[in-house]
């Protein structure tokens, strides 16, 4: 990336610690497997902006341990298996910064908890598979719980019915609770009630694998929260009190192998959505689409691999969006290319990408204009013996 009279400046430094342990116990068509894993995360982030006149220097730390207890059950006759899944996690913060608000100079530390429990089912049973779940987590003394259940349906071998519903939650931020201006440590979590009815169609044809998902989905959101500018134009973390987001999605998939060793793969999606204010509040009006939020979006990609080379481009287009409070002003949508090229062989993966290939002038909020034509290498060695 390229520019040119630059104000601001960041600098990231992260060191992580993990360790794991899995242990697996196997007897005959059952299997016990535990999870363990801990960790030890210090992350530091400074930054500087002579024109708003911020000089930031933020560290955070973290421990965090969780523990995974499953037991399965495998019907070999129809390949099918169920599985009970215990879960538990909890984490310990530390912050020291000059940033966030009320927290200045000084160490203040968070805590959190979760458990959970999942029951599910892969493959079918005759025409069934079915899952449900359940989660309750504690965060900074608040306490949220969500449950889920999904059925799937086959109607014949080409085509499948799923059904969902669930409640979920979403606990504010680091950012949305402290961040100095605009954060606000009155924020709560978030609650949705959700659903979506999903077809899966794969249709036979001989010389390609092709299939196609359409999905209807809707979601009933209390205190969404977002980040929003005020009159002032001071971005400010708040709790838009009762959302209303529905819409569709399309997906693809193509793929083709060639004789000559080369497999194309054309894929995509496509969505739209209708994310409408149900309440009026200081920063949203009623019946109004949430800021920043597109009604279209799609993504399309063409990939062609021979032996270890690939090739990809990816297409995507945003809609326009809104950027106030009543929907009387908005950005344009925007149209990027992007192209990578990929080498692996066994341990070694090279990759060289070009992102916004035309050079785009475009902007994914108000008055933050995004990057003109830039490039990255990415190089990775995996020290892991492969194992066949």
């Amino acid at each position: 990336l390229f520019e040119r009279n630059k104000t601001a400046y960041q600098n990231d430094v992260n060191h992580r610690i993990t360790a794991s342990l899995l242990h697996k116990h196997d007897e005959d068509n059952r299997q016990r497997t535990l999870m363990v894993k801990a960790g030890y995360f210090n992350e530091h982030i400074g930054f500087i902006d002579s024109v708003s006149n911020i000089n930031g220097d933020n560290n955070a730390q973290s421990l965090i341990s969780s523990a995974k207890h499953s037991w399965n059950k495998t019907n070999y006759v129809n390949d099918v298996s169920t599985s009970f899944i215990l879960g538990a996690n909890a984490g310990l913060h530390w912050v020291q910064t000059r940033d966030y608000n009320q927290l200045s100079n000084y160490q203040y530390p968070f805590r959190n908890a979760a458990i959970s429990a999942r029951f599910q089912q892969k493959g079918f049973a005759q025409k069934w598979l079915y899952a449900l779940g359940l989660k309750t987590e504690n965060f900074m003394e608040r306490t949220a719980y969500g449950f889920d259940a999904v059925g799937k349906y086959r109607v014949n071998e080409k085509l499948n019915v799923s059904l969902f519903g669930g409640k979920t939650y979403k606990f504010p931020t680091f950012n949305d609770l402290f961040w100095l201006p605009g954060g606000n440590d009155n924020r709560v979590p978030e609650e949705a009630y959700k659903g979506h009815l999903q077809l899966e169609w794969m249709p036979e044809i001989k010389v390609v694998n092709l299939k196609f998902w359409l999905q209807a989905h809707s979601a009933y959101v209390e205190n969404w929260i977002m980040w929003l500018p005020n009159s002032r134009g001071i971005w400010q973390a708040e709790n838009v009190k009762t959302v209303w987001s529905r819409g569709l999605d399309f997906k693809y998939s193509l793929t083709k192998f060639y004789r000559w060793k080369y497999l194309i793969k054309f894929s995509g999606n496509y969505a739209y959505t209708r994310t409408e204010n149900l309440g009026n509040s200081l920063f949203v009006n009623e019946g109004t689409q949430l800021s920043y939020v597109p009604f279209h979006k799609t993504n399309q990609f063409l990939s062609i691999t021979r032996h270890n080379t690939s090739i990809r481009w990816h297409y995507q287009m945003v809609g326009k969006r809104f950027t106030n409070a009543d929907n009387s002003e908005q950005l344009p949508a925007y149209h990027l290319n992007h192209l990578r090229l990929n080498y692996r062989k066994q341990l070694f993966n090279f990759s060289f990408q070009v992102n916004n290939l035309f050079n785009v002038d475009y902007q994914s909020t108000l008055v933050h204009p995004m990057p003109w034509r830039n490039f990255s290498i990415t190089v990775n060695y995996n020290l892991k013996k492969l194992t066949k």
